[in-house]
């Protein structure tokens, strides 16, 4: 999922307004402001937003690292950020598995798409 505050942290450090990148990459405003509100986004405009401010595409994506805090039999906590951050890993591992065997598929749809459109204009 994109991490929208990760494009609004790039934003200010770019120095851009949602104005001029929407000038910069043909973005309506509605859609960028869709986007930052949370909503979904096609994987080509999310690369057209990482180009323009000078991203990795997946630098949007990366989740935080975050940590547990678990009550220790003798009262104090115990962070398991180690056991918690591989759990998270796999999970986000899972999820790009998934996410990638989509966007395999989109991509192998759009081929036969085109090639259908090239058969027919020639």
């Amino acid at each position: 999922m994109l991490n929208t505050s990760k494009l609004e942290e790039a934003m200010q450090q770019n120095k851009v307004t949602k104005a001029r990148l929407c000038s910069i990459t043909g973005i309506a405003r509605t859609t960028l402001d869709a986007i930052l509100n949370g909503g979904d986004a096609k994987i080509s405009t999310v690369e057209t937003l990482a180009k323009a401010l000078k991203l990795r595409i997946g630098f949007l994506f990366d989740e935080e690292e975050f940590n547990i805090q678990v009550q220790a039999s003798g009262g104090s906590a115990a962070s398991l950020t180690g056991a918690a951050t591989i759990n998270a890993d796999n999970e986000k591992m899972a999820k790009l598995k998934t996410e990638l065997k989509y966007l395999r598929e989109k991509l192998a749809d759009k081929e036969k798409i085109i090639s259908l459109y090239e058969k027919a204009n020639k």
